[in-house]
């Protein structure tokens, strides 16, 4: 795993060893969601009907992912990005 000193790790594997990665002075936290149908079902259909809004701060072609990614991991993203994909 590459992590920087003092940096923050968030796993949805359980692979955050919270206490192994302290000692580096880095944050580590595991994050489960739990699934229930009846909020899917809401969810889907509220997507179908057109009233789901996810508001989209910026976009970025594939070829700019890494840059995409890079502001995420510096924690200076607010809302969605979306990644356009040509084909």
């Amino acid at each position: 795993m590459a992590l920087q000193d003092g940096g923050r790790l968030a796993s949805t594997v359980g692979g955050a060893d919270a206490e192994g990665v302290a000692a580096r002075g880095i944050t580590g936290t595991d994050v489960y969601a739990q699934s229930d149908p009846e909020v899917f079902r809401t969810v889907m259909g509220m997507a179908g009907e057109g009233s789901l809004e996810v508001p989209i701060t910026r976009t970025f072609g594939f070829d700019d992912l890494a840059q995409a990614l890079g502001l995420v991991g510096e924690l200076r993203s607010r809302g969605k990005f979306a990644v356009t994909i040509s084909g």
